[in-house]
């Protein structure tokens, strides 16, 4: 029903908006919670320009990371007709999720400006997790934020209109007689 009204790169586009909305509040009262904190305790060490500025590329971090698995997860699970087999198509999305937040935790600790890491935090999909992590540590160059900046929005742009483009079934809907 909704479909005939509006196109599906809009529904889809609206739908991981107003979720990201949402996850967006909730990582700001949790962040704003853990630096309250934090300061009280005495806990920060960071200057105040530096821990204002990662904090800042975190935001931006999260809202590209979240559009980019949101559309991807939004296209997977339109692929299918049933709850039942949904997990079936997530389960890979979320697989790939998890593979550079391994990286960052094992490889960034020991080797923070390892060429390894600098190269698969330009790749749209790892960029999320490994550029913030790259600019805690103060190993990214202005010009690697940029680049994969640029490449993840235009990675979220290629990805919403396939996403749209691939919605041949609805979640859940009764199958025609």
């Amino acid at each position: 029903m909704l479909l005939s009204t509006i196109k599906p790169t809009e529904l889809l586009a609206g739908k991981v908006v107003g979720i990201g909305l949402t996850n967006l509040l909730q990582l700001l009262i949790i962040a704003g919670a853990g630096l309250l904190a934090a300061g009280v305790g005495g806990m920060l060490t960071l200057p105040s320009a530096a821990l204002a500025s990662t904090l800042a590329w975190a935001l931006v971090w999260f809202v590209l990371g979240f559009f980019t698995y949101a559309t991807v997860l939004a296209a997977a699970s339109s692929l299918v007709s049933r709850h039942e087999e949904l997990q079936n198509v997530i389960s890979p999305v979320i697989m790939v999720l998890v593979v550079p937040f391994v990286i960052g935790v094992s490889m960034l600790p020991s080797s923070p400006d390892s060429t390894f890491t600098a190269v698969l935090s330009l790749v749209p999909g790892f960029s999320p997790t490994l550029m913030p992590m790259r600019i805690a540590l103060g190993v990214a160059a202005p010009w690697e934020i940029a680049v994969a900046t640029v490449l993840s929005i235009a990675a979220i742009a290629v990805l919403l209109a396939s996403a749209a483009g691939s919605t041949p079934t609805r979640c859940c809907a009764p199958a025609p007689e």
